[in-house]
This record gives structure tokens, C-alpha cells and sequence, in this order.
């Protein structure tokens, strides 16, 4: 979301799973909004081999997943936002437990 001064909005998140494994993403939309994208992506049978998708089929569903607000962001573009994300998930990345695949992913 952008407002009249051309800034950009979003979020980073944290899928956090019951079990202490984790995702960290991006999005422009509400928390619930994004949580609700990921369960209907799941169900989707091209997206049932990501790493994520299964470690939460594995832990036993969506149920024991939580998500949670790391920061708000505000920048000049939306590239700028996902360069914030990716430093995140590079800051977490060697951090045991994380399910982010190397690079961030683009989360609408």
C-alpha cells in the first residue's frame, strides 16, 4: 500500500510453529489477511512441496502455527521493503529452525 507522498507500507512477518521452526515473510495486507493466503496456497497441489508448506502438514496442520509481527516498514518502493525482508531473512537464516529456502520469496 503507498500513500500520496509515494511511500510504500508492509509488513514483516513470522510464521512461528509450535515446535520453534519458523518462515519469515512480506506482506502489503493485514497479518490475517496473509495467514489466510498461506493456509489456501498450501492446499494447492504445486505448492504442497515447499519446504514450509510440508514442515507445517508434518507438525500437524495450521493449527500450531502462529503469526506474528516482527516490523512494520515503511520505504519509497516496493523493492526497497523486500530488500528490508531479505536482510531479515538473511539475519535468520543460519539461526536453527529457519524454513526460508536461501532467498526471500515475494508474499503479496
Amino acid at each position: 500500500m503507498s500513500d500520496l507522498s509515494g511511500n510504500v507500507y508492509g509488513k514483516i512477518y513470522r510464521l512461528k510453529c509450535s515446535d520453534g521452526r519458523f518462515y519469515i515473510g512480506y506482506t502489503e495486507k493485514s497479518l490475517e489477511e496473509r495467514l489466510k493466503k498461506h493456509i489456501s496456497k498450501s492446499k494447492e497441489k504445486r505448492e504442497q512441496g515447499r519446504k514450509l508448506y510440508k514442515h507445517i502438514s508434518n507438525i500437524g496442520g495450521w493449527e500450531k502455527v502462529k503469526i506474528e509481527l516482527l516490523v512494520d516498514v515503511v520505504g519509497t518502493s516496493r523493492a526497497e521493503l523486500l530488500s528490508i525482508e531479505s536482510n531479515i531473512i538473511e539475519n535468520s537464516f543460519l539461526e536453527l529452525g529457519c524454513l526460508n529456502s536461501g532467498r526471500s520469496f515475494i508474499n503479496i
